[in-house]
């Protein structure tokens, strides 16, 4: 059964070993540690870009079902939406796929690729709508901050990757996001949905829609 989270584990006895382990020094940089009751994540996504606001780009958070007052015995909502941006950041959307059975980087022909995925896409997925997203962008100022997230860039040779890029609009008629490339190759795109992966949400609910 895929674990669905992407994420490579380390043998620890429990959380607090794991802690003491971390504070005595025995566990060197890079290596994985337990985080909360199931999660193992690399300690340097602390420092990752979930926690650096990029000038010029908006800092969306992730959806989560928590009341904005806090209650007696439940973890502030800033708390849970901390503890989500460090989840999504630790996650990588290709090992997710590829625990599901879907390699987009090999290129050989699979039978049932002549059919698109658009038209079978489940968008009861979706945690927003497509304005929801964009609005997110949109400043006091009356400018706008591209929303950044991973598209699937596809190759001559039928391979695929997922770069990361910035939206910074939706076509409403033909159901597509436009932006443009964001790791040192820029250049404009359209992707739908199902190429699309935001940032913000949830990359195994993706896997899940993807698969």
């Amino acid at each position: 059964m895929p674990r669905a989270l992407g994420l490579k584990k380390r043998t620890v006895e429990s959380i607090s070993d794991a802690r003491d382990s971390k504070m005595s020094g025995k566990i060197g940089e890079g290596e994985t540690v337990l985080v909360g009751k199931d999660y193992f994540r690399s300690p340097e996504v602390n420092a990752g870009f979930y926690s650096r606001k990029r000038a010029g780009v908006a800092d969306v958070d992730p959806k989560v079902m928590e009341p904005f007052e806090p209650s007696p015995g439940i973890p502030p909502r800033k708390v849970v939406v901390d503890r989500q941006r460090k989840l999504f950041a630790s996650l990588d959307i290709e090992d997710l796929l590829l625990e599901l059975g879907i390699d987009y980087r090999n290129p050989a022909t699979n039978p049932a690729d002549w059919l698109p995925l658009e038209p079978f896409d489940d968008t009861e997925y979706d945690c927003r709508m497509p304005e929801e997203w964009l609005a997110f962008g949109e400043t006091d100022e009356g400018g706008f901050n591209p929303i950044p997230a991973k598209g699937l860039c596809r190759s001559n040779d039928g391979s695929a990757v997922w770069r990361a890029v910035l939206i910074n609009a939706y076509d409403n008629e033909r159901l597509k996001f436009s932006g443009y490339w964001d790791d040192g190759e820029t250049g404009y795109v359209e992707l739908t949905r199902i190429n699309l992966l935001f940032n913000s949400e949830d990359p195994r609910i993706f896997a899940q829609r993807v698969a």
